[in-house]
């Protein structure tokens, strides 16, 4: 009861949602997203996140856009470099992120640049 950390969002995929409580998961979504913010604590959730099982956790910068994608590999996670072209890929949902135009974070699904959106909307 004492032990939780609150993601900004989950991702969760309809296999998982028996883990969907209401008032809380029991175990561990596919993907979690921190927003990265002055003095937040994103990093240290890390520990907690992988000991739930949480595949995938993405840290983005609330005001460059930057990404840091975290994978978990046995019982802790791995930085995921973007790649040469700047997007980087989740493997567990296969869609691709980067930051966009100023001030946006793009996204779309693997390869396929007609799926691209960029947050926040103007």
């Amino acid at each position: 009861m004492n032990n939780y950390r609150i993601p900004d969002l989950v991702l969760l995929t309809a296999e998982r949602f028996s883990i969907n409580c209401r008032t809380h998961f029991e175990g561990g979504p596919e993907v979690v997203v921190e927003i990265r913010s002055p003095g937040d604590e994103s990093e240290e959730k890390l520990p907690f996140y992988a000991q739930i099982g949480v595949l995938e956790v993405w840290v983005i910068d609330r005001d460059t856009k930057q990404i840091d994608l975290y994978v978990l590999t046995g019982d802790s996670y791995v930085r995921r470099p973007a790649r040469d072209d700047g997007w980087f890929h989740s493997p567990v949902t296969d869609i691709e992120m980067r930051v966009g135009r100023p001030g946006k974070f793009a996204i779309r699904l693997r390869g396929d640049d007609s799926t691209r959106g960029e947050l926040p909307e103007d």
